[in-house]
């Protein structure tokens, strides 16, 4: 029986069949309030996402650290609370879905090719008086690889304008893009760190099972982009930077 639901392409299916096993393990920790035993849930989250990470490659080794620090619920009831554990490993597994989402931006080595040959162009030949060569069109028939130096050649000075490969590099390398992501404030009359949009995405997609809802996706990266520039030329090194 065919699937209703619509294939997003190979892109995305890799960076959703990353995150999957992830959504249970967001699921427990919002669960953990109400776990009979929340000192076994968490260790037991904690291993898994250890699992998790030795089985995708996860470049940010900092991560592991942060898991294996995380403290067990004490059974007295005495500190940490278990809603600071669940802060902690709730910012873990978002930035575990980044690493996923970071990841997938590098494509995996392409197929082998079926054919033996790449058309390059067209060839008109008159041959009612010898053979002589009437029109070459480089572009008929032709058929070009979509590679990075391809991209780079087409779409090289659009991305420098829009300061796209510094945004990337920052969203996949630097911990204050969209501002502090780290712990939000727990105390009182201390302020929040502001809202990421990306975790906002993530959270939607754990929310949903492990799904996305195209019309919620797309409106959260429309209000997203409209920041971007704002945002990075803000950062340090951007023009608009102090």
């Amino acid at each position: 029986m065919p699937s209703n639901e619509r294939d997003l392409g190979e892109w995305f299916n890799r960076v959703l069949n990353c995150i999957q096993p992830l959504v249970p393990l967001f699921q427990a920790i919002a669960a953990l309030p109400n776990t009979p035993n929340p000192q076994a849930q968490v260790q037991s989250i904690k291993n898994s996402l250890l699992q998790f990470m030795d089985s995708h490659s996860i470049a940010n080794c900092g991560l592991y650290q942060l898991v294996i620090q995380v403290d067990l619920p004490d059974a007295t009831g005495a500190p940490p609370p278990i809603a600071v554990i669940q802060q902690r490993l709730d910012r873990i597994i978002l930035d575990l879905a980044r690493e996923c989402l970071c990841s997938s931006l590098l494509p995996p080595c392409p197929t082998p090719a079926d054919d033996n040959c790449v058309p390059l162009a067209t060839l008109t030949l008159n041959c009612h008086s010898g053979c002589n060569v009437v029109r070459i069109c480089n572009v008929e028939h032709r058929r070009m690889a979509v590679t990075w130096p391809i991209l780079q050649y087409y779409l090289g000075g659009f991305l420098k304008l829009l300061n796209i490969p510094t945004f990337i590099e920052r969203f996949c390398c630097s911990d204050n893009l969209f501002g502090a992501r780290g712990e939000p404030a727990l105390v009182d009359g201390v302020a929040a760190a502001p809202a990421d949009p990306v975790d906002q995405i993530l959270r939607d997609v754990f929310s949903a099972g492990g799904k996305i809802d195209r019309n919620q996706l797309f409106n959260r990266i429309g209000n997203m982009v409209k920041d971007v520039p704002a945002r990075v030329l803000n950062q340090s090194g951007g023009t608009n930077a102090r």
